[in-house]
């Protein structure tokens, strides 16, 4: 998995990755919203701390509440593109927050934190409920690498 910022197109390199969180930035035909799974996520600095995203600053009580509105909409209706669009943003935040609660595993040129996620850990992301800011963090489930 890929979030970068820029202009330049990264999977021009041999990159097999799955694009996420970047919709601003890709203008590759691309899924708007793909199935997060256990694997390598590796994300810019700028893009895990959501500098150009629809979710912008801490996740916040608000994000979290739209967050849970809108899988609500996508689980049940035929969702727009629009709306897509907006959740997949959220998803993205949510990773982001629960990701800057850990170490990366690598650092890449300052600028790209690697992480190896589980299946389980993707699944505590984007499920789990999550404390807000000035609030005591739940405890992440161990690291356990891909499955």
């Amino acid at each position: 998995y890929l979030s970068s910022f820029g202009s330049d197109d990264p999977l021009r390199f041999p990159i097999n990755a799955t694009r996420i969180g970047d919709l601003y930035f890709d203008t590759a035909n691309r899924q708007i919203l793909p199935e997060l799974k256990a694997g390598i996520y590796c994300i810019s600095a700028t893009m895990l701390h959501r500098v150009y995203t629809q979710v912008r600053g801490p996740w916040s009580a608000a994000y979290e509440n739209a967050y849970h509105q809108f899988a609500k909409i996508i689980a049940t209706t035929d969702a727009s593109v629009e709306q897509l669009q907006t959740f997949a943003q959220l998803r993205f935040g949510r990773l982001c927050h629960y990701l800057e609660q850990r170490s990366p595993d690598a650092l890449v040129g300052n600028t790209f934190f690697i992480y190896r996620l589980s299946d389980v850990e993707i699944d505590h992301a984007i499920n789990a409920p999550l404390s807000l800011r000035n609030e005591e963090s739940p405890p992440a489930p161990a690291h356990q690498g891909e499955n």
